[in-house]
Order: C-alpha cells, then structure tokens, then sequence
C-alpha cells in the first residue's frame, strides 16, 4: 500500500471513530429530538468531509506524480448505473424523483482512471440529489454525441452547490491533460460533463459510393462558397472590357474587403514606395489580377477554419500554404513576371482539395497524413487508396466550380506531377513547376529531410537558372515577411520559425560533414524540433512578461498603468464612432476597519475576493482593473449612464451577498460606486474628466451613507 492509500485509510479511520462517538450521543434518551436531529445531520457533514479530504489526497498524489494515473478504458454506462445505485437511497428519502436517461448503445467507452471517475461522478450526482429542492425532479440525461458523450445534470437548486464536485473533477481533467470537459450554466440549474469517446469517429458516410467525394465538392452546402462580391470580381475580371471603376465599384460594397485589399496593397506582399490610401488607386497599381486574388483570398480563408478542429491542424495547414503561395510569387518575379499573381494564388490553394477530405474524415485523414509524412508512402497514392480520388483532383474541381482560369484548376490537377502533362504553353509549363516546387518546400519543413531540400534546389537551378545562393535569398525572404502578411490574411502563425535559418543550419552542417543520407535526415529533424521548442518557450516567457506587466499582483485583475491604456484606446474609440462609453469607480467600505481588526492579510484576502466577484460581475466587453490601494475601477463602453448604474448595481449587490470567511458574513463588506458617462456631446477633451466625474460620483456615494451607487 502506498503513502496516499494509508493517508486515506488513517482518514477513514478517524472520521469513523468521530462518526461512532456522535452515534453514541445519539442515544442519549436525555437529548432532545432537535438536538439528535442537529447530531444526524453533523454526521452527514463529517462524511462528506471525509470524502472531500480523501480526494485532496488524490489531487495532491496526481499533481506531485508520486500517485499515476491508470488510463483505461471504462464503460460509462455501467459507471453511471453503479453511481444511480449508490444516490437512489437519499433520493427517495428527499422525495426527489430520479429520472437517468442512457443511450441504447450500452458499450460506450471512454478513457480515464476508473476508481476516480466513479467516486467524483458520484459525489456529484449525490450532491446534485442533496441540494435540489424537495420533492422536485432531478434529471440525469447521458446523451452520444458524434466524438463524445454529454452528462446533463438538469434540477432545481443544484446549481449553486456543486462547487467542491466540480473544482474536484476538473483538477482531475487538468491531470488528464484537458481530455475531459466541465460545463456549467448557473442561471438554468444545468451542469454538463463532457467526455469524449475512447476511439475518436469520423462522420458516418457511404464509403461504397465510388463518386462519393466528388458528389461532396460538386454539393452547395457541403463546402462554404465563395461569397457573392468575391464571386462577381471573378466573373468581371474575367471580361476584357470590364473597368478599375466598375471593379472599385463592387469591392465599395464590402467594406471590410476594402479595408483588407488597402492594407495587402500597403504591405510587403507588394513592397510599393508610395502610401495607397484610396482603393481606386490600389486597383490601378495592384492590377485586377491581383485584386481579384486577394478577394478569392479573403473569402476562402474567411470560410474556411484557422484552427485545429477534430483530428485536422487547418492553422498549420494555412501557414504552410501561405509560405508556398509567397514562394511562388518571389520565384515568378524571378522567372516570369507575368505569372506572379496565379503563382501567388496556385501556390496558397494548391493544396485547397484537402478539405472536403478534412471536413468528412478529419482522424482517418490525420493519419494518412501522419504516415505520408513518417513514411515512404505518397499522400495521393494513400488518398485514391482509400477513397478513390486524391486532394489535386478535388482541387482541381473546385476551381472550376468557383470559375477560376483554365491556367489554375489545371495547374493544382497536376502540381504533384507536372511531367504528366505535355503543353506548348511556356506560361502553363512554368506555373506548374514552379507550384510542384514550392509543395516539395512544404514537404521539407513537414520532414526536415535534407536530400529533398538539396535536390529542390537544383531543380530550381536545372528548370529555372535559379542558382542555390539565390534560392536561399528567396526563402529569406519569405521568412522575414510571412508573419506580417499573415496578419493582413488573418493566418494565424503560431510559432516564429525562422525558416531561413533552419535551412541555413541545414546548409551548413551538410557542408562540414560527412554524413549518410539517413544521419542527416535526422539531424536536420533535431534542428527543426529545438526551433519549434525554443521558439514556444519564448513565446510562453513573452506571454508571462506581459501578463505580469499589466496586471495586478495581489487580485490578478488588471494594473492601473493597463487600465489607462485601455480607457485611452476605449475613449479614442467612443469619440471616432460617436457611442457612449462609461467608467465606474468602486471603493470597498470601511477597508481600513478590516486591515485595523482582522490584519492585513486578511484585508488582502478581501480585496482578492471583491475583484473576482467584479470580474464576474461585469460583461465580456467590460474591462476590470485595480485602480489602487481598496478601489476598482470598470470600463463599460457602448452603455450610456442607465446601462453603466445597472452593471454597477449588480457589483454592488453581489459583493453584498458574499460571505468573505467566518467572520465576516454576507452583508459586512460592502461597496460604494460612482458612474459616470463622456458622450459626443459632452466634448470632453481627454478620458481624465470621465475618471474625474466617476471619482466625484464615487465620494458623493460615501458621502450619502455608502453601499449605494451615484451616477454623475
């Protein structure tokens, strides 16, 4: 047995013997009923105690690692029926009925250790009993979703007591590196768990239908479209006869396009000497090619997801398609001028076909992803393997359906094998190669292999008179500038891998020394994974710099140096767009009371509660900040005085009805808050009078008794 069994077993004793003396005073005949009532319940109490201290036991063995956790596969349904056992007694005795809801499927597994999944789901399904309202009805309804199964714990009263239950088991999810998840909605006495199937599932489809992936693609509704205004510029632009003006004119009707097409246009995708500040002339300096571009762009890129969604990485996906799409178009400037706008989007969307197989089978694609890149197996070849037709052939498709040029749908059908085709057209040839040379880019950045990165490069010497030195000019390139034109395309790149140096590390260490093929391939591996480490590290130290720098260190919330840069932006922003904005300042009553009785500590402990309570106070687009020694301040913006006093109302009623600790019960600590609103036609010239007037309207609530709020 080892230390955190015999803690827990010590535990169990204790609290018997305690639970053993309470039942012998019990039996006193000289005790009132009251008083044996009072010793029944103070019973139930040390048992929940004993349960709440042996799962800290847990908790704590967990987060040290001197106790595992057992990975295994439990059935779920058995485990709620075993918990429905064990509640159904103090059930019938609240005159609570119980309705348990299961799924017909009795063989859904998910994976976890059993023995705490068991007792934290039935110490939250006794709670749940526990603390709903007599004689009502709790339901427990498991229900399969597509990846997961969903606990709802739906009953009147329960959703203000489950706290221990629910810190409890997600302490445990943490430990289970997020594969749990806990819901809950307060305000409809409803909590949910989220636990996700053992085996993950793609959706269900027909696998025998031969044209199954081309009937998806050819579907309106299976793969979001084009948007109508990206659509009209590609049929315009299309036309010979069509103008800059009728062009300007469509794109006006987008204003967010507008806005997107003049910062590409400023930006270092077109490096231009002079500022463009009107959309007419990017037009006329960008070309109706490449205003038709970065409209396809921005529709497809706003459709589609940036993130990682079931098995797919699309975030990955995208950078990856973005560092090939500026490839091509640097490497065109080089070769063809002509080209560099369909070299540009050929080299974004080359790879656009893997979607539809993304969308329908994220998990089995994943994993022939997985072992395309591990192993010596072509993706296309794994694609036509599985579902008879591979992701150049689905691409290919959807350029037609979007009615792009021949030039493009044909170029993405062959870009994993340019020479299967024989073409006259000198545009058509270079295009293609020049897309099958950036995908082999992408592929060495996915594998780190060595031999590919320096047979690419003679490729491009061989086909192109591109020599290597000035291969590694482009990539440079292309690595100094990816980040900032990412922004502009709402890619987001998550780690900032210096792909230039990668490869000349790769360069370099290739050159001193010997190696065989496969000592080099994983070399190269080794240099790219310590990037990715260091770059995440640094990225993770930034993160906590700058959250230490704005935010306040004893409550958490944010700094009064933070909140004034906030209220400058909020302010700007309220004057620019004419809509009012609103500050509340909050003074806790009497602090200086507390610290004098109780001590500072635990005047910093009430401090730390009233900012949480704040921060749940307020709405998402409200800011919260410590504006120094017991006082809080709050940005409202988009609220007039009416909307403001309402939100400061609720703080106040809030940290009202909160019981700090023992000693200081609901009702003793309480807040005064003054509102105050700038508008238009106030003309305030700087955000300092609304912190002024918030201030003023702060004293007033003192002065007129205190735990009241005042609007100036």
């Amino acid at each position: 047995m080892d230390f955190y069994e015999s803690a827990k077993r010590e535990i169990s004793t204790r609290i018997d013997y305690i639970i053993k003396e309470i039942e012998k005073i019990r039996k006193d005949e000289d005790f009132s009923q009251e008083i044996r009532r009072y010793l029944e319940n103070l019973s139930l109490s040390v048992v929940n105690l004993e349960k709440k201290m042996t799962d800290f036991v847990d908790i704590y063995g967990f987060v040290t690692g001197a106790k595992s956790l057992n990975f295994d596969d439990i059935n779920i349904i058995e485990l709620i029926k075993l918990a429905e056992k064990k509640i159904s007694h103090s059930a019938k005795e609240r005159r609570v009925v119980l309705n348990i809801f299961l799924p017909d499927d009795k063989n859904i597994t998910v994976k976890g250790d059993k023995e705490y999944l068991k007792r934290t789901l039935e110490g939250i399904f006794l709670k749940a009993v526990e603390t709903s309202q007599e004689k009502s009805v709790l339901s427990i309804n498991t229900t399969l979703k597509d990846n997961y199964i969903q606990i709802s714990i739906i009953g009147k009263g329960i959703h203000d007591n489950l706290d221990f239950d629910i810190i409890a088991l997600k302490r445990f999810i943490e430990l289970h590196k997020g594969k749990f998840i806990i819901k809950q909605e307060k305000n409809q006495n409803r909590n949910y768990i989220i636990l996700p199937l053992s085996e993950k599932v793609d959706k269900p489809v027909d696998l025998s239908d031969k044209n199954l992936i081309v009937k998806m693609v050819n579907k309106e509704e299976e793969l979001p479209s084009l948007s109508p205004i990206a659509m009209k510029i590609v049929s315009m632009v299309s036309q010979e006869e069509t103008t800059v003006k009728e062009i300007s004119g469509i794109v006006k009707n987008d204003p967010s396009l507008t806005a997107r097409i003049l910062k590409i246009a400023n930006s270092s995708l077109y490096s231009f000497r002079m500022k463009i500040s009107t959309l007419t002339q990017a037009i006329s300096l960008l070309g109706m090619s490449a205003v038709r571009n970065v409209a396809l762009c921005v529709s497809v890129l706003d459709s589609f997801p940036n993130t990682k969604e079931g098995g797919f990485d699309y975030r990955k996906f995208w950078e990856f398609s973005l560092y090939s799409g500026l490839l091509c178009k640097l490497t065109a400037q080089r070769v063809n001028q002509k080209l560099e706008e369909e070299a540009f989007l050929a080299g974004l969307l080359q790879n656009i076909g893997s979607f539809i197989f993304a969308k329908y089978f994220p998990y089995r694609y994943s994993e022939i992803i997985e072992k395309s890149i591990k192993g010596d197996n072509d993706l296309t070849e794994l694609e036509v393997k599985e579902w008879g037709i591979d992701h150049p052939k689905v691409g290919s498709i959807l350029m037609k359906k979007w009615n792009l040029p021949e030039i493009l749908s044909s170029t993405i059908l062959y870009h994993h094998n340019p020479d299967k085709i024989q073409t006259d057209d000198s545009s058509f040839s270079e295009l293609r190669w020049l897309v099958y040379l950036s995908d082999r880019m992408i592929n060495f950045l996915n594998t780190g292999n060595s031999e590919l990165i320096e047979h690419t490069k003679q490729q491009y010497n061989e086909l192109f008179k591109i020599k290597a030195s000035e291969m590694d000019e482009i990539i440079s390139r292309v690595s100094s500038e990816i980040k900032d034109i990412a922004v502009h395309f709402k890619i987001n790149i998550k780690e900032d891998i210096k792909y230039a140096e990668i490869l000349q590390r790769a360069n370099v260490e290739l050159g001193k020394i010997n190696l065989t093929i496969e000592q080099a391939n994983r070399e190269l591996k080794r240099v790219i994974t310590e990037k990715i480490e260091l770059a995440e590290k640094l990225k993770e130290a930034n993160q906590k710099l700058e959250h230490q720098a704005i935010t306040d260190g004893l409550t958490g919330i944010y700094n009064h140096r933070f909140f004034y840069e906030i209220l400058n932006k909020k302010f700007a922003e309220s004057k620019r767009h004419d809509y009012p904005l609103s500050c509340i300042m909050a003074d806790i009553d009497y602090f200086k009371f507390f610290n004098d009785t109780f001590g500072h500590k635990a005047g910093d402990q009430v401090l730390s509660i009233v900012a949480s309570v704040i921060e749940k106070s307020i709405r998402q687009e409200d800011t919260v900040a410590r504006y120094g020694g017991e006082e809080f301040s709050v940005l409202v913006p988009r609220s007039d005085e009416q909307m403001a006093k309402i939100v400061a109302e609720r703080i106040r009623k809030n940290i009202e009805n909160t019981s700090f600790y023992k000693r200081l019960p609901k009702g003793e600590v309480t807040v005064s808050l003054g509102v105050a609103t700038y508008r238009k036609d106030k003309n305030w010239d700087s955000e300092n009078i609304l912190v002024e007037e918030s201030d003023k309207a702060l004293y007033k609530a003192k002065k007129n008794g205190r735990n009241r709020v005042e609007v100036r």
